[in-house]
């Protein structure tokens, strides 16, 4: 069975959203999951296992779920905050304003924390994730894009 990316994807109960990528195991060769994003914002990205696809045809995937079901299975990308102090330079030190906070300028900075994001693809253990656009070698020597 052939996947398509960026092809229209169909829950039981409607258009659900695009293909985006598909999952693999390079050592039995075979596509494990494919990878859903929702027409709807917030455009989550959601691991669908490969068992769920039905049927495929040029442009549109179906899968045997519903809308319900699908938004209950993992993210693709998992967000993280990550806590970084970076300096206040607003307040000046201790939230002293004019000539006192000059005197103390750059040497003493009070800090403030800013939560920085950083995301993550949820890409099983020994799989490898392919999109459009990836580049890929064929065991014979070609190569496609």
């Amino acid at each position: 069975m052939e996947i398509p990316l960026n092809a229209q994807v169909e829950c039981t109960d409607g258009v659900c959203g695009h293909s985006v990528y598909v999952l693999i195991n390079p050592v039995i060769d075979q596509v494990t999951h494919l990878v859903v994003r929702d027409d709807a914002s917030p455009n989550t990205e959601y691991i669908v296992p490969v068992d769920f696809v039905t049927d495929t045809i040029t442009d549109t995937i179906r899968l045997s779920c519903t809308r319900a079901e699908l938004e209950k299975m993992d993210p693709f990308i998992k967000t993280k905050f990550i806590a970084e102090a970076v300096p206040d330079i607003r307040s000046g030190y201790g939230g002293l304003y004019g000539i006192g906070s000059s005197y103390l300028l750059p040497y003493v900075t009070p800090e403030m924390t800013v939560y920085v994001p950083e995301e993550n693809q949820q890409i099983p253990p020994g799989e490898m994730a392919v999109q459009r656009g990836t580049r890929v070698k064929a065991t014979c020597g070609a190569r496609k894009m």
